[in-house]
């Protein structure tokens, strides 16, 4: 019970931490074109922090300077 307790506030600080987190859409000028990733830039491509990652990769696909949005 001693180790339950113990191990309980880190795996909830842990699983906040990941709920809190926010994404960003990168250009990636290697492969030419975009990427999604947690860590706030210093140039992202748009400015915006997504909530979700899905948001991010939807928001990458139309935009236009990722070289990926559907015409």
């Amino acid at each position: 019970m001693a180790k339950l307790s113990l191990v309980m506030p880190l795996l909830l600080t842990l699983l906040n931490t990941a709920a809190l987190a926010d994404f960003y859409i990168v250009r990636d000028t290697i492969a030419k074109g975009c990427a999604v990733v947690e860590n706030n830039p210093a140039n992202g491509v748009d400015g915006v922090a997504y909530k979700t990652k899905a948001d991010a990769e939807k928001a990458m696909k139309a935009n236009k300077a990722c070289g990926i949005a559907d015409d």
